[in-house]
């Protein structure tokens, strides 16, 4: 059907982003976006900023991934909560630039107003709060709505430890 066949579509696209970004070769991610852009593909400016931020992370490029993000957190009318909270994850992982944690700040906020019910997207807030030097508390609200929707919140245990310890965070890949 329509969908799998958009689901093929994707599937194309993002090789070709990931060998774009290994050849650092812009024109390509053009090329590879310009077929986002022309095929009935929903939610396709999703898409185009999904793809762009994959081309940046396989780079290992972080100030550029973060200027798509910022870009898409600006200018999106109706964001998705998940690329927010993606890259604001992200640059956690990848960056200690203070500039760029603020940002991914803002991010992660906008993604918590739109989808107040994610624990993850409290966990990624506390994560980047700590790595600012700023409130520990926030962790507490993401293990509360881990328990109350019985999700699997170890990792916001053992976060809490660290950030009791006073220690460095390592984030596991996602």
């Amino acid at each position: 059907g329509k969908g799998e066949v958009g689901t093929k579509i994707l599937q194309a696209i993002r090789s070709e982003v990931i060998t774009a970004s290994i050849s650092k070769n812009p024109n390509a991610l053009d090329r590879a976006l310009r077929y986002v852009n022309t095929t009935d593909i929903p939610n396709n400016r999703e898409e185009v900023a999904k793809f762009k931020l994959l081309y940046h992370k396989e780079q290992k490029n972080w100030v550029s991934y973060g200027q798509v993000a910022d870009t898409y957190y600006r200018t999106e009318i109706d964001p998705s909560a998940e690329i927010l909270n993606m890259a604001a994850r992200e640059i956690v992982s990848n960056s200690n630039n203070k500039e760029q944690l603020e940002k991914s700040l803002l991010w992660v906020n906008k993604a918590l107003n739109l989808r107040t019910s994610d624990f993850e997207y409290n966990e990624t807030n506390a994560i980047i709060l700590y790595k600012l030097g700023k409130k520990k508390q926030e962790l507490d609200i993401a293990i509360d709505k881990a328990r109350k929707t019985s999700n699997d919140y170890t990792y916001c245990l053992e976060l809490m430890q660290i950030m009791n310890a006073d220690k460095q965070i390592s984030l596991p890949a996602k």
